[in-house]
């Protein structure tokens, strides 16, 4: 920006263009010093640093309207880019009396300024200080053009009355000034309340008060102009020599309780006058200078501490670690810096993965930006936070992406090298497995082999053997003969149940399911193993506690068959004269059945090969251990689950569990 003319004359050619191509309005000298006084020796510059100083040692910054201009365009602004980016108002010596033109506007602002916030805290409004800051700005267009040319704002004020100013205003700059810090304002980005301030705070047209975004508010603003130009330091009344609202005498008010406190108010704060001490050009080009380097050096640091985090969190990290526990770490460390509110790192599926569901927030991020890993997006960094911060600024512009970018690589790099490392793994266990699966088939398929073909081969000559035996014991007289002959008969038939045992395990015969009554099944077991609990003086204790009419889809032979063979190894475990306890629950799971006998049990080692075929737990010549097998095998052609579970104080129970989706019922249930 040029230097403001200091002459009174003709206006220059393209005054409107400057003026309406204003990209600031100068700061009173002192405000510039003050900053550089309260900023002192401290090596640190933020914000916060900047704004403890400053409350400390000046609150007239608040009253310059250079300053309050800046800190509304760019709220996250610190202190000294403030001062190193903005000019300073010409030098009072250099001014002359047109500078007392420049300290009548300032005086006139602060005024209504400070009637306006009064107004506001009489309402309980909110925010009181927003208001204070329209009313200071409120003649805008004035202070651009002064910001331009202080020579025509002389002039402005030589002219007499409202509507020659207005054709001054026209005839010079297009515009009226109200129009002119109204355009500022809007190209600026100033808040609604600043630019409604700066083209309606004299008009109290309803019709344009309706327009307003914060119409009480604007009426405010409006009473403190009218408290502003009842005072001293009136912008209309100059011409005649006594203040005037609008040009129309008699608003003195001089029992105004009010204007009297706003004026003993407005002298004590502006005392020394807007420009204070005298400066000179040489003085404004080191103390800007400074604040560059200032800033220079504070960015610096920043950086540097910034890349220390970074570094810090890097080092604490584990690679091991997992991709979602680095997404949570490097939210967290994103979350210690200056300007950050919130942070969220989401970590992307890989390719054919389905995709989490985002998690939601109350507003959009102010920065979002993919991790690129290979050209492809890893993962999404959003950040919540000051849009003006440091950090979210870096991100901006990049410098903080590639190291993060490198970091997600690693992390990358990581998962995939865990996940080959797993699906090899898996292979390899599941190479291993087949090839367990394989070999068992292998010897049931052997085995089957060998049961056709030693069925075939065996079956007839014990047949044979048996017949000859029977028929002998028919005949025979001698007690040890007939004893020999029993023998005979007995071992022939074991064999035979072995040779028809063993066709079972290697070739499970085809099922035919229909509907069938599993309590039906369970009790013709029973029935059949009655003599075998007889003989051994086992008690039976039935427990029923499923419907009667309870449908099940399933092989009626095969149900009866899993039944005798769990109820004969329980009758197999209980010593003479124990008990056996049969359960038929129906519960949300399904129907289940469980045989608990009152034996020994079974060890944790048993426990895991209970199902291998030919292996038995009891003492040998108790059978090939193929009884649960087979219950094993069917349990599971059935589509149910055989589980068992053992207590040396109680025994073993072995559960068969049935789906529920099988079964039909009614209400009825088992007394």
């Amino acid at each position: 920006m040029g230097r403001m003319g200091t002459v009174p004359g003709a206006v220059e050619v393209g005054l409107s263009r400057r003026v309406l191509g204003l990209e600031r309005l100068p700061l009173a000298p002192v405000s510039a010093r003050a900053v550089i006084e309260s900023v002192g020796d401290a090596v640190e510059d933020d914000a916060r640093l900047g704004e403890l100083g400053l409350k400390r040692k000046l609150a007239r910054l608040d009253l310059d309207p250079g300053w309050v201009l800046a800190r509304a365009r760019a709220p996250h602004a610190s202190p000294l880019e403030i001062i190193a980016e903005t000019a300073w108002w010409p030098s009072a010596s250099s001014l002359g009396l047109i500078g007392q033109v420049l300290d009548r506007i300032w005086r006139n602002s602060v005024a209504t300024a400070i009637s306006a916030s009064r107004f506001a805290l009489d309402a309980a409004d909110s925010d009181a200080p927003a208001v204070f800051r329209a009313g200071l700005l409120a003649n805008l267009g004035l202070w651009a053009a002064a910001a331009v040319d202080l020579a025509w704002v002389a002039r402005w004020f030589q002219t007499s009355g409202p509507q020659a100013r207005r054709q001054l205003e026209k005839a010079d700059l297009g515009l009226e000034l109200a129009e002119v810090g109204r355009s500022l304002a809007e190209s600026w980005g100033l808040e609604p309340l600043l630019v409604d301030a700066a083209w309606l705070h004299r008009d109290r047209a309803p019709e344009l008060l309706a327009l307003a975004h914060a119409p009480e508010r604007l009426r405010w603003i409006q009473e403190g102009v009218r408290l502003a130009e009842s005072g001293p330091w009136s912008l209309h009344g100059i011409a005649q020599g006594r203040p005037t609202v609008g040009g129309s005498p008699g608003l003195t008010m001089p029992g105004d309780t009010r204007a009297s406190l706003i004026e003993g108010e407005v002298k004590a704060r502006c005392a020394g006058g807007f420009l204070g001490q005298d400066f000179s050009q040489a003085e404004e080009q080191v103390v800007r200078r400074f604040a560059r380097v200032r800033r220079a050096l504070a960015h610096e640091r920043a950086e540097r501490g910034r890349a220390e985090a970074f570094q810090a969190a890097f080092a604490a990290f584990d690679p091991g670690r997992s991709a979602a526990e680095w997404a949570d770490a490097a939210a967290f460390s994103l979350c210690q810096q200056d300007g950050v509110h919130a942070a969220q790192v989401e970590w992307l599926p890989a390719p054919g993965e389905a995709a989490a569901t985002p998690a939601s927030a109350h507003k959009p991020p102010a920065f979002e930006t993919p991790l690129l890993v290979r050209g492809r997006p890893a993962a999404f960094v959003r950040l919540w936070g000051d849009p003006g911060s440091p950090v979210i600024r870096d991100w901006t512009q990049g410098q903080a992406r590639v190291a993060w970018q490198n970091w997600a690589a690693l992390i990358t790099a990581h998962e995939r090298a865990e996940t080959r490392s797993h699906a090899l793994a898996h292979a390899i266990r599941g190479a291993e497995l087949s090839h367990d699966d394989r070999l068992a088939r292998e010897k049931l398929d052997a085995l089957a082999e060998f049961a056709a073909g030693a069925g075939h081969e065996l079956n007839n000559p014990l047949a044979v053997m048996i017949g000859r035996a029977q028929l002998l014991l028919t005949s025979a007289t001698d007690a040890n003969a007939r004893r020999s002959l029993k023998l005979i008969v007995e071992q022939g038939n074991r064999l035979h149940r072995m040779l028809r045992d063993l066709i079972f395990i290697a070739r499970p015969p085809q099922l035919t399911i229909s509907p069938t009554h599993p309590a039906h099944a369970l009790q013709k077991a029973i029935d059949e193993l009655a003599p075998d609990l007889k003989a051994r003086e086992i008690q039976l204790i039935p427990v029923w506690d499923a419907p009667t009419d309870l449908l099940l889809e399933a092989d009626p032979a095969a149900l009866v068959h899993l039944a005798a063979l769990l109820l004969k190894n329980a009758i197999q475990a209980t010593p003479v004269g124990g008990a056996i306890t049969v359960r038929s629950v129906w519960s949300d799971q399904g129907l289940t059945w469980s045989f608990e006998d009152s034996g020994p049990g079974f060890s944790p080692e048993h426990a895991l090969r209970l199902v291998d075929p030919f292996y038995c737990g009891r003492e040998a010549g108790r059978g090939l251990g193929l009884g649960l097998p087979r219950a094993a095998i069917l349990a599971e052609r059935l589509g149910a689950q055989l589980g068992w579970s053992s207590s040396r104080e109680s025994g073993a129970i072995f559960t068969v569990q049935f789906s529920r989706s099988s079964p039909r019922s009614t209400t009825s249930r088992i007394a």
